[in-house]
């Protein structure tokens, strides 16, 4: 029998609510009891904070470059579809993006120069996207909710993040 099968219907209810002044209690002792027993090493959070401020120094920040693009006119009964280019240049790379708009969704075809194989992701609210460039530098997110977002390049060691743009 596990331990879900032996609570009762009592303490299943009670595990759901909020809590309260005497969860507050019991947990203000399990923390005094655990910086008194098991304490954090002095210096601990500040050497943390500094590894990941580093980490982020390391991180290429790619340029945005919004390229104008000229809609053909075409008469049609159809969903418009618009599209956008956008050029994002870093030391390691250059990716060129087209966003094609339809309804509350986009379309990301992505590009990389030089063409290579790698690991991009699209950071958005709360989620988040991943794919591989072909050999030729192709990528493509779809269906993705509009919305700003961001992509990140993996090449070995390196990151190379955009700016946040919005679909």
């Amino acid at each position: 029998m596990t331990d879900k099968e032996r609570w009762t219907a009592a303490e299943v209810a009670s595990a759901a609510e909020p809590l309260d002044d005497r969860d507050a209690a019991m947990l203000a002792g399990l923390r005094r009891f655990y910086e008194e027993q098991d304490p954090v090493p002095d210096g601990l959070v500040d050497r943390l904070k500094f590894a990941v401020a580093l980490s982020e120094l390391m991180t290429e920040v790619a340029e945005l470059t919004r390229v104008p693009t000229v809609g053909a006119g075409v008469r049609s009964e159809m969903a418009v579809t618009r599209t956008h280019t956008l050029t994002f240049s870093a030391e390691s790379l250059t990716a060129m993006v087209t966003v094609g708009h339809s309804g509350t969704s986009a379309r990301l075809d992505g590009w990389i120069a030089p063409p290579r194989e790698l690991a991009v992701r699209l950071r958005m609210d709360g989620r988040e996207l991943s794919t591989r460039s072909e050999p030729t530098g192709r990528f493509v997110f779809d269906n993705v909710p509009e919305g700003f977002v961001q992509l990140v390049f993996e090449i070995g060691t390196t990151t190379v993040v955009t700016p946040l743009f919005e679909l």
